[in-house]
């Protein structure tokens, strides 16, 4: 690169967000370094989401998302006074994805409109949210997992 050419940060920036979710899906969906090249591969042709562009990038998250990976959305570190709490947030998202048979926004958002009346888990009333947590925790235990036990 010469001195004084402009650099293109926004694509830089989507460049290294894409990286970033690749390797949160790679964790995720629990590839070890064989299966993870394979993907890559078979996504863009390449080995290293270091040597991709955007686009390749794109399709090696597409292939991800086909497989399984759902990037959570980011949650505000700061609470809403009378609403479900960040933590309460990460909490109840975590049992639905251990439990649920069907791993999609789309039924999360069911389960919470059926049992507090709110279709957005942000906008759950603190109140509700425990009867949500406790409903999460019964399909966790009629799934087999114990919610009071770290996974190892």
């Amino acid at each position: 690169m010469t001195a004084g050419a402009p650099v293109n940060v926004r694509k830089t920036s989507e460049r290294t967000r894409l990286i970033r979710l690749i390797h949160v899906g790679k964790k995720q969906l629990g590839l070890d370094r064989d299966v993870y090249e394979a993907l890559l591969e078979g996504a863009a042709g390449k080995s290293s989401s270091a040597a991709m562009t955007v686009s390749e990038l794109s399709r090696v998250l597409d292939a991800m998302k086909r497989a399984g990976f759902s990037p959570r959305p980011r949650v505000s570190q700061t609470a809403v006074p009378g609403f479900i709490t960040p933590r309460q947030y990460h909490y109840i998202t975590g049992l639905w994805s251990l439990a649920s048979r069907t791993k999609d926004e789309r039924s999360l958002r069911r389960l919470t409109k059926r049992i507090t009346g709110v279709d957005d888990l942000r906008f759950v009333p603190k109140k509700k949210a425990a009867a949500l947590i406790l409903a999460l925790r019964d399909i966790a235990a009629k799934a087999g997992y114990d919610p009071d036990r770290r996974p190892e």
